[in-house]
């Protein structure tokens, strides 16, 4: 009952009665999400005799394959630790909100949280992808997101456990991409005829992927590293706009996927899944700009003595190129419809239901999917242009 008091001017032994809740539908079918639920509830109610009412969200994860999958590599408790532990402190030294709050943690999977909605927010669906101004405000929110981890880990470098700085969990969940994805992408890319040639590049990048991927982690252990949030895209973006209609605040959620490396890996997994291929590769330049100057303005704010300059910046990008390849092979999630393709994962791994689509239509959804097609040609072309495949 303490939430829905949530610092009304009554006192702390007011009489609180519940007169009408409403639970809502599943609200995420546009999110394109595939990790978990989201309900909404609504409720109506008394303190003392004055008319309140609130809404929260409800969060708890699939159970499905998914969940098997995911909950085996510790990430819906990942999440929850973000939330209790983290979040909420850099918020505190940050004197901003950049998430919703948590109020209640059930069974260390079930999150009941602010929604943010009430206050304007709303995110947008991966199919609309993100315009520059809405790109920019994203990456400003990242940018505090960042530099208030980099300094809550010199306050306590024990914060961010092996959960966090190791890297099995996030390869595990990379290669499974792979698996999944690589010979799905490699069949629409014979559809559209691509040369054999060209589809062999693509195979041939899983070979000996693991070490490459390890590698690359492994090098940036010396180098500026931060949280990620590890699923920075669209969806996962709530966007505030002005009355004209311009975006003017971002709050981030769904922590599953955080862990510690160069901030690179936010910013490719964010250029591959959320802008048009042409707002990339025409401002990108001014993209990077606009997340070092916030980033850095908030280190110097946090009493950070740390500038991370542009050269550093690229030059992990360049280091980090290699996973601009499973960013490519999940377009068919990141930018397409899920409800179209009624999207499961447990068909591509043997565990097929009476519903779920088999996997030559899911190839031939993805294929007819036009937007998906000319994002994979302008990609596609870009790797090889720059030599990442």
């Amino acid at each position: 009952m303490n939430i829905l008091k949530n610092n009304r001017p009554t006192s702390s032994n007011s009489k609180i009665t519940i007169k009408e809740y409403k639970i809502n539908e599943r609200i995420t079918e546009s999110e394109n999400n595939i990790f978990t639920e989201i309900i909404k509830m609504d409720i109506v109610y008394l303190i003392g005799d004055e008319f309140y009412n609130k809404s929260f969200l409800i969060k708890y994860p699939f159970t499905t394959f998914v969940y098997s999958s995911l909950s085996a590599v510790g990430t819906y408790n990942k999440e929850v630790y973000v939330y209790e532990s983290i979040l909420s402190e850099m918020n505190r030294i940050l004197d901003h909100e950049i998430s919703p709050h948590v109020y209640i943690v059930a069974n260390r999977e079930i999150l009941i949280l602010q929604d943010l909605s009430y206050f304007g927010f709303q995110t947008k669906n991966n199919r609309k992808q993100l315009t520059l101004q809405e790109s920019k405000i994203a990456l400003k929110t990242l940018a505090k997101f960042h530099a208030a981890s980099y300094k809550l880990n010199l306050q306590n470098t024990n914060l961010f456990n092996k959960e966090f700085k190791g890297i099995s969990n996030i390869l595990n969940i990379v290669v499974e991409i792979i698996e999944i994805w690589l010979p799905i992408i490699s069949a629409v890319l014979e559809k559209e005829n691509f040369l054999p040639q060209q589809i062999q590049k693509l195979s041939s990048f899983s070979e000996k992927f693991v070490e490459k991927f390890t590698a690359i982690f492994e090098g940036f252990d010396t180098e500026f590293s931060v949280l990620n949030h590890g699923d920075f895209r669209t969806t996962n973006i709530l966007l505030k706009y002005n009355d004209q209609g311009d975006p003017i605040e971002a709050k981030l959620i769904d922590y599953q996927l955080c862990h510690w490396t160069s901030p690179a890996y936010d910013i490719i997994y964010f250029f591959v899944s959320s802008l048009p291929f042409d707002i990339f590769e025409k401002h990108s330049e001014d993209l990077y700009d606009t997340y070092l100057k916030t980033l850095n303005k908030t280190l110097i704010k946090l009493n950070c003595q740390y500038q991370y300059q542009k050269t550093e910046l690229k030059n992990s990008i360049d280091k980090m190129k290699l996973f601009y390849l499973p960013c490519f092979l999940l377009l068919g999630i990141l930018i397409g419809d899920l409800n179209c393709f009624n999207f499961n994962l447990s068909c591509m791994k043997g565990n097929s239901k009476k519903n779920d689509i088999s996997l030559t239509d899911m190839i031939d959804k993805i294929h007819n999917d036009e937007l998906f097609r000319t994002s994979l040609h302008k990609w596609f072309q870009y790797f090889v242009t720059n030599e990442i495949i």
